[in-house]
């Protein structure tokens, strides 16, 4: 008798595992309000939308992957000033060239003493106007960065 409610709640059990697995397999797009695979959106520009520790954002847009030709971009913050107007300016907005279009972008960006941190904006999170979060910013001091396309 024990052996037989084993081998049920196992079964049911890996039952629910393969349906959560098939349904976030089918149904992750689902509700995600961004571009789809193919769709072109015409860009502006990008700004640092927040900021608080030293940052450097650098990337590019991308098409399906790929990158689009002239949508490099650098972003430069330092809230402390260390760096002295002579040597960078603080950078907060970058124009692209008029007709840029693209439906995601690569990002990297240096964590203030010195590490580097890249991430992807896939085609089903690309959407102008949002803000994009840098992961691993520290909060405390303050430091959550994000960027905008707009």
């Amino acid at each position: 008798m024990r052996t037989e409610n084993r081998s049920r709640r196992t079964s049911l059990i890996l039952a629910l595992i393969v349906l959560v697995c098939v349904s976030l397999l089918l149904g992750g797009g689902e509700g995600m309000d961004g571009v789809g695979a193919g769709e072109k959106v015409d860009l502006q520009g990008i700004k640092l939308a927040k900021y608080g520790s030293p940052v450097v954002v650098m990337g590019q847009i991308t098409q399906d992957g790929e990158a689009v030709p002239g949508s490099f971009f650098i972003l430069f913050y330092d809230p402390l000033g260390s760096t002295g107007p002579e040597q960078c300016g603080l950078r907060q907005e970058h124009y692209f060239p008029a007709g840029t279009q693209g439906n995601g972008a690569q990002i990297s960006f240096i964590q203030y003493p010195n590490g580097i941190v890249t991430f992807d904006i896939a085609p089903s999170q690309f959407k102008p106007g949002l803000a994009y979060e840098l992961p691993f910013l520290p909060e405390d001091p303050p430091g959550a960065a994000a960027l905008e396309f707009f």
